[in-house]
């Protein structure tokens, strides 16, 4: 999963996404629910942003994403947990598709 992370920040640090580009809003949507699922399991926000800046400094973008993960507070149920991560996900898949 570390690698992930850092795969799909520096994705997404290579330039701006287009309106409907699938492929992109993914990454993000995917990005979005790995680092949900880290705040899901306890992971301080410091080892995330160690995680995703590993290729250098995050983006204002992922930096937003990582602080509106933590700001929500953690489910205790692993039903909920797995709810969080896929809305959460949905935000920003939804977001970069209504990008102009």
């Amino acid at each position: 999963m570390k690698g992930w992370l850092t795969l799909a920040a520096a994705a997404l640090l290579t330039g701006e996404v287009t309106a409907a580009d699938h492929d992109a809003c993914s990454v993000r949507s995917q990005l979005a629910e790995e680092i949900m699922w880290h705040r899901q399991a306890g992971t301080p926000i410091r080892e995330v942003v160690d995680l995703t800046s590993q290729d250098g400094p995050n983006s204002p973008y992922i930096t937003a994403m990582i602080n509106m993960a933590y700001e929500r507070q953690a489910a205790r149920s692993e039903e909920y947990q797995k709810i969080q991560r896929t809305e959460f996900g949905n935000v920003f898949y939804l977001h970069c598709m209504q990008q102009e």
